[in-house]
């Protein structure tokens, strides 16, 4: 962080990736779970002894609100730490590098 804001960086700059990047790996994750869910769901629909899980499907606008709820949680996650760093001066981040 302290080398974004040397090499030139402004606050709302380094805020947007931080808070961008825990979005993108937020938003990577609920891919991840839908498509497993999406097949694991198949499997257990399509098998005579399901029970309950027969005729389940995993349809379009669950996946879109599975995945709108992942990059929520990823934004709500990062924006006070995301904040906080992005206000660390310089000379202060660079003492913390360690």
């Amino acid at each position: 962080m302290a080398v974004l804001k040397t090499l030139g960086f402004t606050r709302k700059t380094v805020l947007g990736l931080f808070v961008g990047e825990a979005v993108v790996v937020a938003l990577i994750g609920g891919v991840v779970g839908v498509i497993a869910g999406y097949g694991l769901m198949a499997m257990i629909s399509h098998n005579p002894q399901a029970g309950f899980f027969q005729g389940i499907a995993v349809n379009p606008p669950t996946m879109a609100l599975a995945l709108l709820l992942a990059g929520m949680v990823g934004f709500l996650a990062a924006l006070v730490p995301s904040y906080n760093a992005s206000r660390v001066d310089i000379v202060e981040g660079l003492r913390h590098i360690g």
